[in-house]
């Protein structure tokens, strides 16, 4: 009896054994068939990993600036658009209207040259300030802005640049000997002027006097009083009020 009780335990344990082992084979095959049979490590090289990311790496929306080389003449709309515009305006990314495509620019174009102006110069949705080029001047953006409108048939008058008035050169002085332009020849300077006594000016000032001495006798300051005097005098005005009061007894 017993031991027919102990083979059915076992073939009880078996067979739950069994079936879960089953199942974690099961998970165990159907993990490895996703995953493919795990990474190559091939594919994880430093040079695979820029190989894939070499497309996305090498676009670049907007393109750089040359370095700064000081002062410059500012440029016309055509040389900004060359040099910032196209790289969205002749692919129309992020929205950005194609170049001369009227039927893009015309809603653009009846808000006004100072709409646009205002949308170039602070950005506007995903075009930021100045088209990304902080070295261009709000005049050359101006200018841009323009070009790209008459392109698309705007018929807009280019930004001037603001006169400037000629300075002289540093250091520059005027020629000797030319006269004021209203014919007036310059007073000749004054002569020196001498002292109406004749007599020359010192070269040098007197000193100031020695200031006099204090007077002898003047009664010097009264010393500060110790308090062992303190205490003699107290004492002796003690005795001079005891000697009155019994005096007046």
């Amino acid at each position: 009896m017993s031991t027919s009780h102990s083979n059915k335990s076992s073939q009880t344990f078996k067979l739950l054994v069994f079936v879960l082992a089953i199942p974690v084979l099961l998970i165990i095959i159907l993990i490895r068939a996703l995953n493919g049979g795990g990474t190559d490590p091939a594919l994880m090289t430093a040079e695979a990993i820029e190989d894939r990311i070499a497309p996305i790496a090498r676009y670049n929306l907007v393109e750089s600036a040359p370095a700064d080389d000081g002062p410059r003449e500012p440029l016309t709309g055509e040389g900004v658009y060359k040099r910032i515009c196209f790289s969205c305006h002749d692919a129309g990314l992020s929205g950005a209207p194609l170049f001369k495509d009227a039927g893009a620019w015309g809603p653009r174009i009846a808000k006004g040259k100072d709409t646009l102006f205002q949308h170039a110069l602070g950005g506007f949705n995903l075009m930021p300030a100045k088209g990304g080029d902080a070295k261009l001047s709000d005049l050359e953006v101006q200018r841009g802005v323009v070009y790209m409108a008459n392109q698309a048939g705007a018929g807009w008058e280019e930004p001037a640049a603001p006169a400037t008035e000629e300075k002289p050169a540093e250091g520059a002085t005027p020629s000797e000997g030319t006269a004021p332009a209203d014919g007036t020849t310059p007073p000749a300077p004054a002569e020196s002027v001498a002292p109406a006594d004749g007599t020359s000016p010192s070269a040098e000032e007197k000193p100031s006097e020695a200031p006099a001495p204090a007077d002898a006798s003047a009664p010097a300051p009264e010393q500060p009083k110790s308090p062992e005097q303190k205490v003699e005098e107290a004492k002796d005005k003690a005795v001079e009020k005891t000697e009155e009061a019994v005096d007046s007894a």
